[in-house]
This record gives C-alpha cells, structure tokens and sequence, in this order.
C-alpha cells in the first residue's frame, strides 16, 4: 500500500508565499480546475462557481463553500451518500476514487468503492469501520495484503467529513475529506487535479495581512480549509528563520495545533509532531520543539496502533541526533572559517587555530582540508613542508596531493609537481573532490585542474595520457603487501571480477585485485574482468561478457567469484576500501591455493601475423562427467582507457569466450579439449560490430571512445564443475604481440560525441539499471537481464571466436558519462559537503 506522509515544510518566506499565491493561483499547473476541496454546502452544479459568492474575502462564505468555514447555522453533513475520497496538499488534490455509503437497516454498509485507475492496480477492499453523524471509519487493504492498511477517521462537518488517514504503524498521517461527489461529474473522477480553495484561502489570508498575523484569524473562520496543513508549517519555519522571539513561534505552533483539532485526534497529533521537526534544529526553539514533541505523543488518539507512542519516541531521538549534528556542524564551520579569516590577517594564529580544531576534530575531513588550504594561501615554505606530511599520511587524498602539487609549481619545483598533479588526477574521483577548490573565489585564478596543468607542461595530449596510466598502475599496486612465494600446492586460482567502467564502487574491487597480482606468482594466481553495460554502458563490455554475467547470474557489479564461488565479505566502495577488500582477498586466495587441484589444464598457442591458435585440454585421473565445462577466455593483458569511475587501466580484460559462456562439455569419452582458431582483426570486427549495434539499439547514441587495440593477448583457460560452481583448475598463455590497429582506427574515437569522463558525479555510486533500488556506495549496482547470449539454445559452445555477437537490453543510461569536472552551470559540492559525516574519504 502507498504511504502518505507530509515533511516539515521548507522554511520558505511565509509572506513569498502569500505573494505566490496572489500572484499565480495554485490552478495555473496546467490541470483541469474541481471543486475546492473541503467542506462544502450541497454540491455545486457543472459549471457553477465553486468557491461561491463572498461577502468578505477574509469572512465565512455565503454557501460554506470549501475555501472558507461553514455558517454557524449549517447542520453536518450525513455519512451517508458517495464521496470522494481526496488528500489535498498544497493546492493539488489526490483523488483516491469514490466509496458509496448506505444507512442499510440500522446498521451502515459500505455499498461500493470505485478506486481511481492510479490506485486500482493496488485491488484494494475497503473495510467499513463506523458511519454516524459523530464519525466515519474505514480501512483500506490490498488484495492479499493483509500487513499493509490505510485508515480513514473522520467527522461529518457542514458540506463534508474532514479527518486523517495514516498507515498502519501509525507513523504517515496526513489530512483527507470523504467530499459529496459533484452532480454530473464522473464517478470516481480523475486521479489528480488543482484545488482553487488553495489560493482562495491564501487570498483570504493576503486581504488581512502579507504576515503570519492574518493567518489565525482566518483559520478560526475556515477551520476546515486544508491549505492551513500547509500554510501553519510554513508559517513556523519561516517565523523561527527570522528569530522571532519564543513566545510568538510557541503561540504559533498552538495555533497550528488548535486548528488542526478540528480535523480530529490524529491532526492534532501530528501537526505537534510537525512544529517539533521544523524547531529541533534551531537552538534557540530547542525547549519549544521538545515540549511539541512530548505534546504529539500525548495527543495520539486511544485507537492508535499498538506501539505508535513508542515509534514516535524513536523518531524524535532520530530527529534530535541529526539535528545535533547539524548544529555541531554549522558551530564547526564558523570556527573553520573564523580561523581561515584570522589567518589572512595573523598567519601563524590562524593556522594554529586550524590546527587546535584539526586536533579536536580528526574525524572531520573538513577540518583537514581546510588546513591544507590554509597551509597553501598563508604558511609559506613552512607551509610546504607541513602539507608533505599532511600528504604523506595520506597518500590517497586528492586535494592533500593537489595542493602540496600547487605548492610545489608555486615553488619551482616542476619535476615534483608534475609527479604529484600526476598523481591528483590518477587518484579516482579525485577531479571531482578538488573541484570545489577552483571555484573559492579567493583561489579560482590561481588554480588549475591537474590534468590542465600537466597539458601545459608536457603540450602532448598523448604523453599525459600515458602519465596518468602509468601512475595509477602504481598506486593500484602500491596496495600490495609483501610478495607470496609460490605454494606447493599444483592450484592455480582463478578470480573472476565482474565490474564496469561506470560503476563507482568497483573503484576498490577494480584496485584490490590489480595489488592481488603483485602479491602472488602467476601460476598461483589469475584474475580476469569481465565488463557489464551496470549502471550504464560500457564500452569494455561485449556480448559475450554480458551471457556470463547472465550464467553466473551476477546481479550486479562489482561481483567477485573466486574459483567459482562468491566470497562473504564485500568487495565493492570507494579507493579508501581498496586496502581492506585487498586483505581480505589476500587471505581468501591464501585459503584456496592450498587445496589440491582438481584437474590439470595445459594450453599450447601459435601465432602468426594477426592469426592465432590455442590448443586446449583438461585431464584428470578418471574421465571428466556430463557435468565438467571447460571455459576458454581470449583477454587482453593491458588496456589503458580513462573510465569513467577513475579507473585507467584494466588487465586481463576478458574479450572473447570461444567457449561461450557455459563451457564446452566432455567428448564421449570423458575427455575435455578444445581447438581455437582466430585472429585479432576478426576479433576486433566482432567486438567493434557489437558496439556498433549496442549504440543503433540506444537510440543511435554513441560510445566517445572504443578501445580495441589487442596488442597483447593471452588465452585462459578453466574447468568448471557445473554442480557447484566451484573452478577444478585454470591455467593462461600468453598469445604474443599483434599489430595495433591501422592509424584511423586506432582509439576509435568519435569526434561528435562528448570526450570520456575521468570521474562521475559523486552521486553515481548510486546510479542503477530501470526500476531498480538505488545501492549505497558499499552496494553492487543492480543488473537486467540479458535478451540473449552467444550460445545455441542448449547453451553449447560457439563453433569459433568470430561468430556473431548478441545483442543484450542492459537499460537505457546515456551512452556518454557524466563530465570529469562540473561546469559552472552544475557546480559539484564543496569538499567539506562532500565528505560531511563520511567516513569514506579518499584516503588510504
């Protein structure tokens, strides 16, 4: 069932708000105008002004229409009849369809419910509680949804029954009308549309005062009016924003609450609960938010769902320690930049009071890097020599590395500034995080991104380039610790890592697995990466990488299986994770090679010109069963391609499965042996033909870079016990050395689309395939299936690596990533903002 809830409002400007709403009615969105909702005389007909005639904007209505209170003199409404049911806010309506009521015999009966074509997928059963003229209740379920419910409790007032509906725990509440449904209008209506007594109610309040004081007033004389639900909260945020003095926000807020008791027990509950959430925040209303907080407890009606009091507490407590944060935060800040003013002005004060709030606050990345860059603007050589160690603990921090880089160009060390910008932009998301940087007015003329200023020095696009491949090789392997020796086992490991060039958490997967092959000899140790289109496409990726994702079932990247099987740990984050997913692979892999091989794998390969062969077999003591596959993998050994997520090379980059992607099956014998014959330009036309169809299948969208090179190939190879998963043995040769590809092919780059991204936004993390949940930095990025793989329908092997590639439906995402460095018109976060409260910064 859906939930309703209603956040505190922003603390807008209450008198923008009335402005607003004199200015452009809340019926110029572009939906067709209903009947005000709220409290009405007899229904008005087709055409007939709903608001009907006013004496006194600010006065009762002539009709009691909805916009404003009922006479006096006007009797409730019966429960008896067709509503409407109908939550407003805000001047929209939502129309959760029509409910007929009957007396019956004495007791009432709910007739009909015909939900609205929105709410009808949900098949929800009403279930009629009480209908007299002192309440109304019903409870609404889906069908075969017996944990999930929506309760309506109301009153019948003059023109309608005004009341609640909250969920069943008791927590979403928010105001609803049961409203007559109008002569000759559909039944149940639309799903949505405008209410004009939104903006009739804010004229009303506009014709006594631009302020809250004409607010009250009109709530006593519209005391069913719901725009109030939205004008009170604003009214209090905007109040306490101008530091109005207590006592006026405390009347203020029993104002909202009185008004709200109109609508019943559960109103008055949570418009409390409201007030408390908009004035936790702010020191000076602490005392006032407690006592409105301790009040909507205490409001709750006698029917309340068992343990609501108790969820609410536990709210509250959530409330207040994010609140306490916010202030510790916004007081942390001011001393920073007190600090940084006094520095401007008394270097070695400022600094030293950097200092003082660094050693207080070490858990803060603001605190460091707002030294840093006070170290920078006003300490001098000294200054220098303090951010080398600042840097020096933290050899993986991007701004760190970028300012003691600037230092050291300001100094004229240029050989060591280039090493360092070098290392700045290597660093993944490290563009992104020096970012706000640039743009404080007080360095954005003398600072420049890395890689601008590593093109000014080296002025060869190609030579910077290759930096930076180079220097994030060694960073990657400067997580390895010290080197194994080979085991006297005959295992040879096989880790399979499936992850994208788009994925930011696959940064530490991608990092710790690179260390991994420094740390191990070669015949203990293979790690191969195989591309996913997750979270959107990747030109690493082909057709054949995609179906074994899909027969492995990978649900999202980064996946790791070692010999087969999934470790427990999580091997997914940011490049601070890198060195805890690096030691838990070490003692993962330490673990499996020393068990026994399963089997032996021997591969003998021949090369000529561009053409390749690789014979392939398995043995074991006894013949392989129905249930062996032997795997055969073409990789490149090297690609450099600055991805998106930072990552710039990629090793052992899975190209071809000549086997496909379930394997070969034994002979009749029992035996397991496979012949490829193939040729890197063969390769290269599959490869680039599935890439060719992947961007006509999206819309003609293209790839800004298609790295084919297949300079350096290698065959490996593996078998596999289908039963399990788990991999017997695996084995690799090297190929050789091949031709690059001709001058005009080479890069495949194209000119009209956008150039690659060194790094998304910091939000990417998050980025998931359609109508998947958005996964935390930590989290795998979901995948979709695949329409098909490269096998036959019995999931045989393909005949050779040349056969056609699928074709696979991995989502809509745009096929150019996000730029490297935010423009001006998308300014990135600040990185004070964008390392608040985390503990994941880029740091070693």
């Amino acid at each position: 069932m859906p939930r309703f809830a209603r956040p505190p409002a922003r603390p807008a400007l209450f008198a923008a708000l009335v402005s607003a709403g004199l200015l452009a009615g809340c019926g110029d969105s572009g939906e067709e105008p209903a009947p005000a909702v709220g409290p009405e005389a007899p229904p008005t007909a087709a055409g007939a002004d709903p608001a009907g005639p006013q004496a006194d904007p600010a006065g009762p209505q002539a009709d009691g229409a909805q916009a404003g209170g009922p006479q006096a003199a006007e009797e409730p409404i019966s429960p008896y009849g067709t509503f409407r049911l109908l939550t407003p806010r805000q001047g929209q309506v939502s129309n959760f369809g029509s409910l007929t009521i009957a007396a019956g015999d004495g007791t009432p009966t709910l007739k009909k419910f015909e939900p609205t074509e929105q709410f009808r997928t949900l098949k929800p059963n009403v279930t009629l509680g009480e209908a007299n003229a002192e309440a109304v209740s019903f409870t609404i379920k889906g069908e075969g949804n017996d944990e999930s419910s929506l309760t309506f409790e109301g009153k019948p007032v003059p023109g309608a029954v005004v009341g609640t509906l909250h969920d069943e725990s008791g927590n979403a509440v928010t105001p609803a009308v049961l409203a007559p449904l109008p002569a000759g209008e559909p039944n149940p209506g639309p799903a949505a549309f405008a209410d004009p007594g939104f903006q009739q109610t804010v004229q009303a309040i506009g014709a006594v005062s631009q302020s809250v004081a004409g607010l009250t007033p009109v709530a006593k004389q519209r005391p069913y009016a719901p725009a109030f639900f939205a004008l009170y909260p604003a009214a209090v945020a905007s109040e306490a924003q101008q530091d109005r003095a207590p006592e006026a926000i405390k009347a203020l807020a029993a104002d909202y609450a009185a008004f709200a008791a109109n609508w019943g027990e559960w109103a008055k509950a949570d418009a409390r609960r409201t007030s408390g959430a908009i004035l936790l925040g702010l020191p000076k209303y602490r005392e006032i938010a407690d006592a409105e907080l301790a009040a909507a407890v205490e409001a709750l009606p006698e029917s309340a769902p068992e343990g609501t009091a108790e969820r609410w507490r536990t709210q509250f407590d959530a409330l207040r320690t994010e609140a306490d944060r916010r202030m510790d935060q916004q007081a942390l800040s001011n001393r920073i930049e007190e600090a940084m003013q006094l520095a401007a002005t008394d270097s070695e004060a400022g600094l030293s009071a950097l200092r003082t709030i660094r050693e207080e606050r070490p858990e803060v990345p603001a605190t460091l890097y707002r030294l840093a860059e006070g170290l920078y603007r006003f300490g001098g050589d000294a200054g220098r020599e303090e951010l080398r160690t600042l840097r020096d603990a933290e050899p993986l921090d991007p701004v760190l590395v970028f300012l003691l880089a600037e230092a050291e160009r300001r100094a004229g060390n240029a050989d060591e500034a280039r090493t360092l910008f070098a290392e700045a932009a290597a660093i993944p998301n490290g563009p992104y995080l020096i970012q706000p940087l640039l743009q404080r007015p007080e360095l954005a003329k003398e600072l420049k991104q890395p890689r601008e200023r590593l093109n000014e020095d080296l002025e060869d696009p190609q030579a910077v380039t290759d930096l930076l491949a180079e220097t994030y090789r060694r960073l990657a392997k400067g997580f390895a610790g010290e080197d194994r020796p080979a085991d006297e086992s005959n295992r040879t490991v096989l880790v399979e890592l499936f992850t994208g060039s788009l994925c930011p958490p696959c940064v530490a997967a991608d990092v710790a697995t690179t260390a991994l092959t420094e740390t191990f000899p070669s015949e203990d140790l293979l790690v191969m990466q195989y591309h996913l289109h997750i979270p959107g496409p990747d030109p690493l990726t082909n057709a054949d990488t995609v179906a074994r994702g899909a027969a492995v079932e990978v649900q999202g990247t980064p996946t790791l299986q070692i010999d087969g099987a999934q470790p427990e740990f999580t091997v997914g984050g940011p490049i601070g994770s890198a060195a805890q997913t690096y030691d838990a692979l070490v003692e993962a892999v330490e673990q499996r090679r020393s068990e026994p091989a399963g089997a032996s794998v021997s591969i003998k390969t021949t090369a000529d010109g561009d053409r390749f062969t690789a014979e392939v077999s398995a043995e074991r003591e006894e013949p392989f069963t129905p249930d062996h596959r032997l795997h055969v993998a073409v990789v490149e050994d090297d690609v450099v391609y600055g991805a998106p997520n930072g990552v710039r090379t990629h090793e052992m980059l899975v190209r071809s499965l000549p086997t496909g992607a379930t394997g070969a099956r034994p002979d009749g014998e029992g035996g397991l042996s496979y012949r490829l014959e193939s040729s890197v330009s063969d390769l290269r036309d599959e490869l680039r033909a599935y890439l060719v169809g992947y961007e006509q299948d999206h819309d003609g969208r293209r790839f800004p870079e298609k790295p084919l090179q297949l300079t350096q190939l290698s065959v490996v190879a593996w078998v596999e016990d289908t039963t399990d998963g788990r991999v017997l043995q695996s084995s690799f040769a090297a190929l050789g050395e091949f031709p690059p590809p001709p001058a005009e092919e080479e890069g495949e780059t194209d000119a009209d689309a956008a150039p690659p991204a060194e790094t998304p936004p910091a939000d990417a993390g998050a980025a998931a395939m359609p109508a998947q949940p958005a996964p935390s930095a930590n989290d795998a990025a979901p995948v979709a299936e695949a329409d098909s793989t490269p096998e036959n329908d019995e999931g045989e092997a393909k005949p050779d690596a040349a056969t056609a590639p699928s074709s696979d439906a991995e989502g809509d995402a745009e096929m150019t990533p996000e730029p490297a460095e935010p423009t001006e018109e998308e300014p990135a976060p600040t990185a004070d903002e964008e390392n608040e409260g985390s503990e994941d910064e880029p740091s070693a």
